[in-house]
């Protein structure tokens, strides 16, 4: 099949499946020329009867092969289909296949699986109820749609890099809340971190990895672009509701996650590959793809494929996985979807690979929440809708560096859009553009500008919290937080000379 690909070129599917337009053909020049050359008007004619004829052969040869390459593309669809359809077989196989009493890897979810009852109860989810906005404000302007390709073609030639793109390619978050929204599914670790108590590594380490793959389930229709934090800029997030206190704060991204428990056991890993495809034409859409590893420093590991969508695949967004033990032995599997659901058996593949064992019955891991009841064309996720949020009495208590106090992000929530684009451009020249003393990222990094609340770890390139940011913020003094925000003499044309 792959070999088949590979002589037929992918073509868009509206040129594929596009009927063959009827053939109209004139002979008005052919006649024109024959008669200045003196032809009698009889072989004229029978010269334009054998052109048609010819034309029309050659328009049945193109008609037939539009046909078969229609029952190719059918085939390939079959296949395709064919062979996830053999994937989900040999899993249900897995599945019905019977326990093995002497499994040393049979974990506690099986021991307790007879009653119908988890040992972990409602870990995770008996924190108070917190009322959340479920919606973002209604829009004060209509916003103008804004085509990517004419801005690439009035700056042909300049620094990308250095061009305002318009807020309309963006979503009401910056990067650092959506670090927070990875968080989404938290449960999943106060539910891994009782297990680890319980003694059960297995079941830690499958929890942790539906952590990881639980990010990507908000991303699938969000094709707008958070924000680029500031220098100094932060975030931070007090949820009761899910028992989680966040800060984050812009640094040198590193790229590697660490996740570390109360009992010392630690989980590195790394996101995978994520492309955006029809940035020009087409519906606009991204995927995720690549193999993500999650490394821990006691017994278990683990290894999660996540399949790279086809143009003609029936079954996207597909994650496998497997966990193995430091013997290279595959304990327990992984199957799903990162946008909707995650599973796992206790075994790996009956009769494959040295030290398999037999699977168990398949148990759900993780399942998506339910979309928001008020959808825009952000597509963010009830979660999502709340990051951006200022409750009562909450921006008293901010730094004046909070994403939430950005005044292009707000003015795109409140579909102020004018508004949105022009303080974009002021903050972004600030930082980067302009080239007088004003330019406030120069004066920080002049001044010797690090991090305010974490810094980088000797010998590594990984960032830890130093502590204090809650401190600070109980006693409201935020005189050491620069007004990254706020407008400079630049920004009002009012430039004294020095």
């Amino acid at each position: 099949m792959v070999a088949v690909k590979d002589m037929y070129p992918r073509l868009p599917n509206a040129e594929i499946m596009s009927p063959v337009a009827s053939v109209v053909i004139s002979t008005d020049k052919l006649r024109q020329r024959l008669l200045q050359e003196g032809v009698s008007e009889v072989a004229i004619r029978e010269s334009e009867e054998i052109m048609r004829a010819e034309l029309l052969q050659l328009h049945k040869h193109i008609v037939a092969l539009k046909h078969k390459q229609l029952l190719l593309m059918d085939t390939l669809r079959q296949l395709e289909t064919e062979k996830v359809d053999l994937e989900n077989t040999l899993l249900e196989d897995q599945r019905q296949s019977k326990v093995d009493e002497g499994d040393p890897y049979l974990s506690s979810q099986e021991k307790y699986s007879g009653d119908g009852k988890s040992p972990i109860g409602s870990v995770g989810f008996n924190y108070p109820l917190v009322q959340r906005r479920k919606k973002l404000p209604d829009p004060v302007e209509k916003e103008n749609g804004v085509s990517l390709w004419s801005i690439i073609k009035d700056n042909i030639g300049k620094d990308l890099t250095k061009v305002c793109l318009p807020v309309y390619f963006n979503e009401p978050l910056s990067s650092l809340q959506k670090c927070f929204e990875d968080l989404e599914y938290s449960y999943l670790l106060d539910q891994a971190n009782e297990w680890g108590k319980m003694g059960d590594r297995l079941m830690r380490m499958l929890h942790v990895a539906a952590f990881a793959i639980s990010g990507y389930a908000s991303t699938n229709g969000r094709t707008c672009k958070p924000f680029n934090p500031l220098l100094g800029e932060t975030y931070e997030a007090d949820y009761p509701d899910k028992g989680l206190r966040f800060i984050s704060e812009k640094v040198d991204p590193v790229g590697v996650l660490t996740l570390e428990f109360d009992d010392g056991e630690v989980f590195h890993w790394s996101k995978v590959t994520t492309s955006i495809y029809n940035l020009i034409l087409g519906k606009l859409y991204c995927d995720h793809y690549g193999t993500m590893r999650l490394e821990g420093n006691r017994e278990f590991s683990c290894k999660i494929k996540f399949k790279e969508q086809s143009i003609i695949d029936r079954n996207p967004h597909q994650i496998h996985g497997v966990v193995e033990d430091k013997k290279g032995r595959t304990v327990a599997t992984l199957f799903g979807k990162w946008d909707e659901s995650l599973h796992y058996v206790i075994g790996g593949p009956s009769g494959k690979g040295k030290g398999s064992n037999v699977p168990s019955k398949p148990h759900l891991l993780w399942k998506r929440n339910p979309v928001s009841e008020h959808q825009t064309r952000y597509n963010l996720t009830q979660f999502a809708l709340t990051l951006n949020e200022i409750t009562p009495g909450l921006k008293e208590k901010l730094p004046p560096t909070d994403s939430r106090l950005r005044p292009d992000q707000r003015s795109l929530e409140n579909g102020q859009y004018e508004m949105a684009n022009s303080e974009k451009l002021r903050l972004e020249q600030r930082q980067r553009q302009m080239p007088h003393h004003n330019c406030q990222a120069r004066k920080m990094q002049e001044k010797g500008w690090k991090p305010r609340w974490f810094a980088k770890e000797k010998g590594s390139n990984t960032y830890s919290y130093v502590g204090g940011y809650w401190e600070t913020r109980e006693k409201g003094n935020w005189e050491s937080c620069p007004d990254i925000f706020g407008q400079l003499p630049a920004d009002n044309d009012s430039i004294s000379s020095p």
